[in-house]
């Protein structure tokens, strides 16, 4: 549903998915599954960005189970 560029490693990306699951990928390499999975909603997840504080590693998403999560990554 969505992509999101990791603003403190430009190399990372967080991808949403309708398979309920946010995905974390590294773009350098030629791996073509995600490094690693996120997984609590309980319906689509709609929307995933970074937060922009360079002392924290925080990735917030919203989902169609009308949650909003925080995820530290």
């Amino acid at each position: 549903m969505q992509i999101a560029i990791n603003p403190k490693d430009t190399n990372m990306f967080a991808s949403a998915s309708l398979d309920r699951s946010i995905k974390i990928w590294a773009i350098s390499t030629s791996k073509s599954s995600a490094n690693f999975s996120l997984v609590g909603h309980s319906a689509g997840v709609n929307c995933v960005d970074f937060c922009n504080d360079h002392e924290r590693s925080h990735l917030v998403s919203g989902g169609d189970d009308g949650q909003v999560k925080v995820w530290d990554y």
